[in-house]
C-alpha cells in the first residue's frame, strides 16, 4: 500500500484524495489505465459507443475513476486486455504487466509474491487504493 495518504479540500468545499505512489506502482496502474483507454477508443470507433465524454488524461496522471470502471469490469477483462496488449506488442522497451507486478509486490525479504498475470492481486490493490478515503 501507498506510505501517504493526503486529503485535501478546495475552497468550493470539494475534497480530494491524493495518494503518493512509489515509481512501480504508477508504471503498472497507468499501463492499466492505458489498456482501458484503448479499449473505450476501440469501442468508439467501432461505433458500440458515443461516449466522448470522458476526460482527457495528462501523460502523467492517474484516474481514479478510470480504474474504477477497469475494476468493476473484473478480472476476466483486465486478462484479455493484458494479454491482447502484450501479444499485439506494447511498446517492447516497456515491462510487461507481469515485469511490473513482481516489482510492486516483493515481501520484506525481497521474494516476489506474484505468479503469472495475477490480474486479481492488480484489481486488489487498485481497489484498496480506491476505496482508501471514506468522508
Amino acid at each position: 500500500m501507498p506510505e501517504k495518504d493526503i486529503i485535501g479540500s478546495g475552497v468550493d468545499g470539494s475534497i480530494y484524495h491524493i495518494v503518493i505512489l512509489n515509481e512501480d506502482a504508477s508504471q503498472l496502474l497507468r499501463y492499466i489505465q492505458g489498456l482501458y483507454i484503448t479499449y473505450r477508443e476501440t469501442e468508439r470507433i467501432q461505433g458500440f459507443t458515443d461516449d466522448l465524454a470522458e476526460d482527457v488524461v495528462l501523460k502523467g496522471d492517474i484516474d481514479g475513476d478510470l480504474l474504477l470502471v477497469v475494476a468493476k469490469l473484473g478480472p476476466q477483462w483486465l486478462r484479455n486486455a493484458v494479454e491482447k496488449s502484450e501479444a499485439d506488442g506494447h511498446a517492447r522497451s516497456a515491462p510487461t504487466f507481469e515485469e511490473m507486478m513482481r516489482r510492486l509486490f516483493v515481501n520484506p525479504a525481497g521474494e516476489n509474491v506474484t505468479e503469472g498475470l495475477d490480474v486479481e492481486k492488480a484489481l486488489e490493490y487498485m481497489k484498496e487504493l480506491l476505496e482508501g478515503i471514506v468522508l
